[in-house]
Formats: structure tokens, C-alpha cells, sequence
């Protein structure tokens, strides 16, 4: 995982990456542009920040117009930044979870079985995605990050898992007795 931000206020200050926001105006996913993007990229608002990730190998740019002032944070983040990236990333994975129980239920009716198997292919593609992506997360400045994290990307392993079992479940065809 990497996370590639640019960062620039009304007078243009603060281009470039890995910067920390003072006394910006509250942001939100409103004050994002994203252009040029290639590969896959996750921004996660909650009114006071965002946090912004992107699958390896994803280019492209992401700016974010800022009413505040603007620090170079050379790479380091807060607790709090890193806490809303972990959280960014549990909540692309429960959005994940909803794609997952949708195909779920199709394929246990017998219903659109192709489909369902796709949708669950993609569900298994995106969370080995997120395994990688909070593998990466920086969590140095929370208490236990390490540990937190770990366990976290543990947990998404064995959701990934048994994503891959759902995915040969459906490649095997409809059978209503549930094998």
C-alpha cells in the first residue's frame, strides 16, 4: 500500500506529498479531486479529515483544496491519521462483506450463479487488497499499533479465505442441497 496525497491551499503552497493539514477548514471528500488514476484508490472522510489509499502500483493524482494552512508532516502521521486509515480500510471491508452476503444469497438460491461467482471473485480480489493495504498502514504513533494491526490483517486473512471458498463454491455449480 501507498498513499499519495497532494496537498495545496489558495496560494498554492504545500505541493507535494506526505504533508499534515493545521488549521484547515473542516474536509471532507467534497474538497477532493482525482485524476488521471490508474489502479485502484480508497478516500475515507469523516467531516474532520480524510485519509487516502491506494492499492500498489496505483498512479494517478489526488488533490485537496484546503482553506488552512499547510505543514510539512515529512511522512509522519498522527495517531489520529492512523487511526482513520485503519478505520478507512475495516470500512472498505465491511462494504466488501455486503457485495459478499448479496452473492451469497444468489448463489444459494441457484439464482444467476456466473454472477454471483464473479461478484464473489471480486469480493476475494478486493480483500487481498485489503490485507496489503493495512499490512502497509504506518500505526508508530498509536499505543499497541503494532499488535492492533496485526491481529487486524490476521482477521482479513482468514476472510480472504473463506472469500476463496465461496469463489470454488460457486465455480462448482448450483446445488441446492448446500455442498
Amino acid at each position: 500500500m501507498c498513499a499519495f496525497v497532494s496537498y495545496t491551499n489558495a496560494t498554492g503552497d504545500g505541493v507535494g506529498t506526505h504533508y499534515a493539514v493545521g488549521g484547515a477548514q473542516r474536509i471532507t471528500t467534497q474538497n477532493v479531486t482525482v485524476q488521471d488514476v490508474k489502479g485502484e484508490i480508497h478516500i475515507v472522510g469523516d467531516g474532520n479529515g480524510i485519509a487516502v489509499t491506494a492499492v500498489s502500483g496505483t498512479t494517478g493524482k489526488v488533490a485537496i483544496e484546503l482553506g488552512g494552512a499547510v505543514r510539512k508532516g515529512a511522512g509522519n502521521s498522527s495517531g489520529k491519521d492512523q487511526a482513520a486509515t485503519i478505520d478507512g480500510v475495516l470500512g472498505w471491508s465491511g462494504r466488501s462483506r455486503s457485495s459478499l452476503f448479496a452473492a451469497l444469497a444468489d448463489l444459494e438460491a441457484c439464482r444467476d450463479v456466473d454472477g454471483a461467482t464473479e461478484a464473489l471473485r471480486a469480493v476475494a480480489d478486493g480483500r487481498a487488497r485489503q490485507v496489503d493495504a493495512l499490512a502497509g498502514v504506518d500505526v508508530s504513533a498509536l499505543s499497541g499499533g503494532g499488535a492492533i494491526r496485526d491481529t487486524l490483517v490476521r482477521a482479513l486473512k482468514f476472510s480472504w479465505q473463506a472469500d476463496r471458498a465461496f469463489v470454488r463454491w460457486g465455480e462448482s455449480g448450483c446445488a441446492k442441497d448446500g455442498n
